[in-house]
């Protein structure tokens, strides 16, 4: 593999775990937030889903630096169904911006 390559590889890693990081906190913030005692355990399944989101990104950012490109897809395709899970709770329960996706 040319360095050129690698140094693709390393910015996709890098790209990645930068998302993570910023879904880690704005995870973190969010739970931070007070929630309605009736909305609870909605929101906390909608959380749930959120930080394994957060993990799968993480992992596939080490795939990439790894080039394991048949983890790195597996890990994607996970993450994009997980994904549209996020987003449907997010739009059943009224969140106004993350249901929209």
């Amino acid at each position: 593999m040319s360095a050129y390559d690698a140094g693709r590889f390393n910015d996709a890693a890098k790209a990645l775990r930068d998302v993570a990081d910023q879904g880690r906190t704005s995870l973190h913030a969010r739970r931070a937030l007070k929630r309605p005692a009736g909305d609870r355990e909605a929101l906390e399944a909608y959380y749930d889903d959120v930080s394994q989101q957060v993990g799968i990104t993480s992992a596939a950012a080490d795939a990439i630096a790894g080039e394991d490109t048949a983890r790195v897809n597996a890990l994607l395709e996970e993450v994009g169904l997980l994904a549209e899970r996020v987003k449907g709770a997010a739009r059943t329960y009224g969140f106004k911006v993350c249901g929209k996706g």
